[in-house]
């Protein structure tokens, strides 16, 4: 009896454990600041859905004379279909190894196209 009530007790708290440890969706706003690749989040780049300048592809960081201007991404969703920002998030997430699903794609794209 002692091994019956020593398993359900395990078995119990090994379900309250893995659901109270089960991560929390992110939004997209969480995305864009907390998700980390190579080189940072997309905020690294984007402050505040503006641009940190230039970055420099020889030395792989943001610098005063980079040799590509970083774009800013205020107004975006009205240059841009939600189309074209989920493939160029696709294209920057692969490049720059940033971790992300399908799921977190079209929450970023939602929350990109609102700066």
């Amino acid at each position: 009896m002692k091994v019956f009530f020593t398993i359900w007790f395990l078995f119990i708290l090994l379900a309250f454990t893995r659901s109270y440890l089960a991560e929390t969706p992110l939004s997209g706003k969480d995305i864009f600041y907390k998700v980390k690749g190579s080189y940072g989040s997309c905020s690294t780049c984007h402050p505040n859905g503006g641009s940190a300048g230039r970055w420099d592809n020889e030395y792989k960081e943001i610098s005063d004379d980079g040799d590509k201007v970083i774009p800013s991404l205020k107004g975006i969703g009205k240059r841009k279909t939600p189309e074209q920002i989920e493939k160029a998030i696709k294209l920057v997430s692969i490049k720059y190894k940033v971790p992300v699903n399908d799921a977190q794609i079209k929450l970023l794209v939602d929350y990109v196209s609102g700066l």
